[in-house]
């Protein structure tokens, strides 16, 4: 018999991949909520409080997970829970990335109309259909250079280009040189029809609506282009994105102070803690209670028993007498604790339906405890059915079990009622 609780080492490839599965496709669905949250609501607490949240939410689903597809290895839980946050949080940062095209690169194009944007007044405004036409078999006809007046005129258009400028404006014709060959079209019939379009439209709907352009920093395309969204946050991290202002009575400034550098960095990384740390720590947590094969469950655990040791007994001493033998938890029954010293010792108890398989964790609450934390000091130290009786008994409580087999006759306690140690 092992002295320590170790699970199988049977691997559980399903659990594995459900749980990255898992925690991968509720990690994105949850991060685009969080992430339209914190854009309507940019306060800094309430930013906190919804990545605490979306950690709590995750710790659930992981434990979940563990529990109905009993994944007993807390490696293998907490390996599984790292791939899927670190698969959600790149999902998260690509539609961060998407919505921020959105916001900073096309937004602005909805104000603007396309026709004045392109300044196509200043070729076609005061032109009907008909001379619209033979403008721009003019413009297709002749070259950029002979349609800005050609060798007569070449000193006041080297004032504008270089040598090599002039070669190439020589080589296009303006119709070209001036893009209304991707702008309105390659005849005139179909630019006459863009030029119409472009007055009623903003730069947006015709850029993206009407000529069918596609956008960059797309969602599929970001996330398929690993460098172009590492570019991407390096120049959000640089420029940034939201501002503090001090409320300060004694600041000279009321301009609000973008947040960016190493301190939006610091931010960021903050932010990737508390979302995934709960989750990682819910799946380290689940997956370390001792699993009984033959019931195929989880150990049910009693409610905490506690028992006191006088102060020469200190946790790393007592560590080392129980992992020696384990008896001294019983022979410690009704000792008295006199010194303002003493540890206060908890043991829980974890156990099959029929109690032949157990295990004991012993803790302590530190002096000066104001948090009601607990630190191990023995963790799924395997006992028997026998111990379990001894140790029951030796502290005058009632039994969680069929004690008959002992020659003792007693009711059965109800299964999570407390031990007092």
């Amino acid at each position: 018999m092992e002295k320590f609780y170790k699970p199988e080492k049977k691997s559980n490839l399903l659990g594995f991949v459900m749980l990255i599965l898992a925690v991968t496709v509720a990690g994105c669905a949850v991060s685009a909520l969080y992430l339209w949250i914190n854009s309507i609501l940019p306060l800094i607490y309430f930013c906190v409080a919804a990545a605490v949240l979306f950690g709590i939410g995750m710790g659930f689903l992981v434990g979940f997970i563990i529990d109905k597809f009993k994944i007993t290895s807390k490696a293998i839980a907490v390996v599984g829970v790292v791939i899927g946050c670190l698969l959600f949080t790149y999902f998260k940062w690509g539609l961060y990335d998407a919505w921020d095209y959105e916001a900073y690169l096309y937004d602005w194009m909805k104000d603007y109309n396309a026709y004045e944007y392109y300044g196509f007044e200043d070729d076609f405004g005061e032109l009907t259909n008909e001379n619209i036409t033979y403008a721009i078999e003019e413009m297709q006809s002749m070259s950029c250079y002979d349609y800005y007046g050609g060798d007569e005129n070449y000193d006041l258009i080297s004032e504008y280009f270089t040598a090599d400028e002039i070669e190439t404006l020589k080589s296009m014709t303006y119709y070209e040189f001036c893009g209304y060959d991707s702008l309105l079209g390659g005849t005139a019939e179909h630019a006459i029809r863009s030029l119409q379009r472009a007055k009623l439209m903003s730069l947006y709907e015709y850029d993206y609506e009407y000529l069918g352009d596609v956008k960059e920093g797309g969602l599929f395309q970001v996330l398929t282009n690993p460098k172009l969204l590492w570019e991407d946050i390096v120049l959000i991290n640089e420029e940034g994105r939201w501002s503090i202002t001090s409320n300060s009575s004694s600041s000279s400034s009321t301009e609000p102070a973008t947040v960016n550098g190493v301190i939006l960095m610091i931010v960021w990384i903050a932010e990737l803690l508390i979302i995934c740390i709960i989750p990682i720590a819910a799946a380290n947590s689940k997956a370390g209670i001792p699993f009984i094969v033959k019931d195929n469950k989880w150990a049910k655990q009693l409610a905490t028993t506690n028992v006191n040791f006088n102060d020469d007994i200190g946790p790393k001493r007592l560590r080392e007498e129980i992992t020696r033998d384990c008896d001294i938890i019983i022979r410690r029954a009704g000792s008295e604790c006199t010194s303002a010293k003493a540890v206060r010792y908890y043991v829980s108890v974890f156990h099959s339906e029929d109690f032949e398989e157990n295990y004991i964790d012993v803790s302590f609450s530190p002096k000066n405890n104001k948090n009601n934390s607990t630190n191990t000091v023995i963790k799924h130290l395997a006992v028997d059915k026998k111990y379990l009786f001894s140790l029951f008994k030796a502290y005058g409580e009632p039994f969680p079990f069929d004690t008959s087999e002992f020659g003792i006759d007693q009711p059965v306690i109800e299964e999570n009622a407390e031990v007092m140690l």
